[in-house]
């Protein structure tokens, strides 16, 4: 059987020396594991998630929960956390007329009688009752809340059938526990506050602070960009549910890294980070001449290499118009020692249709003039951009592809991604 185009990226990405081994959290360079660390009934589970296309939010959810530590938790500690939970004393102040029960406040109750409020048989009593209504508690309750919530949104979607046990084990375990004396009279709030994480950690009780990382462990999870997701899923052998197209252009990312790092010799990079939200590049290079090369993945101009955009500064001008800043997939910045820098668009399609190829040709060719901010007139550079296709499309005979601004490269073809990249930096410098 013919190994399919997924398949193909899917083993380059799973190679042990494959360059998204860079993008992973901090300083970790593990590739994505080689064998699948999931079962036949796992994968099932997953293949039906894919064919809902489910949120990566809810992936990741489900990835967290999933973990033997959330695991162990709910089955073994979870019940001991409950027979131990912190309580406090509060004093109620009630009107008591059949019997005394409380110590009785002398002077309320004999204000209350001269004034004709109460009678001879009245007493106002203050009584201690306790109350698991605490800041640390509540951070409990939320977190098992999370975890039926979780597991509902998949229940919903695929059927009470379809729900791994391992899941509604987990949501069982959370059910009887918020339906719990324990649990019962704390408030369900909607958020953790940093007053409930800090009660949490410091209880003498260990199990608050293994619940306050668990449970912070899962708002995490819920915060992650996708592409962080995509990574966490991947690490796990969750292949299924990641989106052909995102895989693609994970897989475009890995060549450009890979061509940088062995074809034109920059070596590993300097710097390197998890895709993530908020960051710059995702890795910067430096070879031994001191050219320098910074790779930005799904990041705007102006964040990767300070440009603006013109469309931005046109719906600017005008109330009653919107829009939001367009991204290319990958930006490659080389910077030469003396100053000048040399930016080249990478955009990755993941597509077969003639009609889409043509529309993507478009669309890169407006992004050239959105931000033509990036390049210098006066130091002319081919190409400017390079458009990737999932499909093989290579030039003919006579194609003038040093005079274009924007070229397309198959994404296997070391040697047109080397000339392309190099040709960017051969235009006169200074």
């Amino acid at each position: 059987m013919t190994e399919s185009l997924r398949d193909q990226w899917l083993r380059c990405l799973e190679q042990p020396a494959s360059p998204i081994r860079y993008l992973y959290a901090s300083g970790s360079t593990n590739p994505v594991p080689t064998s699948p660390m999931i079962d036949g009934v796992v994968e099932d589970f997953l293949r039906k998630l894919t064919r809902k296309r489910v949120s990566y939010q809810l992936l990741s959810r489900l990835h967290y929960l999933a973990q033997p530590a959330v695991q162990e938790f709910l089955a073994n500690k979870l019940h001991l956390l409950l027979r131990t939970m912190s309580r406090a004393t509060n004093a109620e102040i009630e009107v008591c007329r059949r019997g005394v029960r409380g110590k009785v406040l002398w002077s309320p109750t004999l204000l209350a009688r001269a004034s004709g409020r109460a009678d001879s048989t009245t007493y106002v009593v203050r009584r201690n009752g306790r109350s698991h209504d605490l800041p640390e508690n509540r951070l409990v309750k939320l977190f098992l809340h999370q975890v039926v919530q979780t597991v509902g949104e998949v229940e919903r979607l695929l059927g009470s059938a379809a729900v791994l046990s391992r899941f509604n084990e987990a949501r069982q375990h959370a059910e009887r526990a918020l339906k719990s004396p324990y649990l019962e009279e704390v408030g369900l709030v909607r958020a953790v506050t940093t007053l409930m994480r800090q009660r949490a950690r410091r209880n003498r009780n260990v199990l608050y602070g293994e619940a306050c990382v668990l449970q912070q462990q899962l708002d995490a999870a819920v915060r992650q960009s996708k592409w962080e997701i995509i990574l966490s899923l991947m690490t796990s052998g969750w292949f299924c549910p990641i989106d052909d197209d995102d895989l693609f252009e994970l897989y475009v990312l890995s060549r450009v890294l890979s061509i940088l790092e062995s074809d034109m010799a920059f070596g590993a990079p300097r710097e390197y980070g998890l895709i993530m939200q908020g960051r710059k590049h995702v890795a910067r290079f430096v070879r031994d001449d001191a050219l320098g090369a910074s790779v930005y993945f799904d990041q705007s101009p102006w964040v990767a290499a300070g440009f603006g955009s013109e469309y931005m500064a046109i719906v600017a001008d005008y109330d009653g118009v919107t829009g939001e800043q367009h991204r290319p997939d990958t930006i490659v910045a080389f910077e030469f020692p003396d100053g000048p820098r040399r930016c080249v668009i990478i955009e990755a399609k993941r597509t077969s249709s003639t009609a889409y190829m043509s529309e993507s040709i478009y669309k890169v060719l407006a992004y050239l003039r959105d931000f033509s901010g990036m390049w210098d007139p006066e130091r002319p550079q081919h190409p400017k951009a390079i458009l990737v296709f999932s499909e093989r499309a290579v030039p003919h005979a006579g194609a003038v592809e040093d005079r274009r601004d924007l070229v397309i490269v198959p994404p296997e073809d070391s040697a047109r991604w080397k000339k392309m990249l190099n040709a960017v930096l051969s235009s006169p410098v200074g």
